[in-house]
């Protein structure tokens, strides 16, 4: 589900909007730098390379390799998402604000899927 939202965020949603008192404003209606913010999204597309190493290894042990591709991917889209908050997004705000459902689903996937992981890794 993260890698989905990453690469079809754009056509799913609105985008990444912040409060205004008249509601929300949307990144992608400013012309200043202010649309490349719902990029910032994508980085969630990288969650493949992790998915395609657990499919490949799906009846090994997780190793710690697999450990290390998520948690870049999970580094990688945290800096992203912080880099459209420094613009014109607030983050929270258009998943829970708005609602924003696609975003808001990766902002719960993600420590769900982290936690699930840690998990699985002890064999608890």
């Amino acid at each position: 589900m993260l890698s989905f939202i990453g690469i079809s965020y754009g056509n799913l949603s609105r985008g990444l909007a912040a409060r205004t008192p008249d509601g929300p404003s949307y990144c992608n209606e400013l012309l200043s730098s202010g649309g490349d913010d719902s990029a910032m999204v994508s980085a969630f597309s990288l969650f493949f390379i992790p998915l395609i190493v657990r499919l490949y290894r799906f009846v090994h042990e997780i190793s710690a390799v697999e450990v290390w591709l998520f948690v870049g991917a999970i580094v990688v889209s945290v800096l992203a998402l912080f880099l459209a908050t420094l613009d014109c997004a607030q983050v929270l705000y258009t998943a829970f604000g708005i609602p924003d459902l696609y975003l808001a689903s990766v902002l719960v996937a993600l420590p769900l899927s982290a936690f699930m992981l840690w998990k699985n890794r002890l064999g608890a």
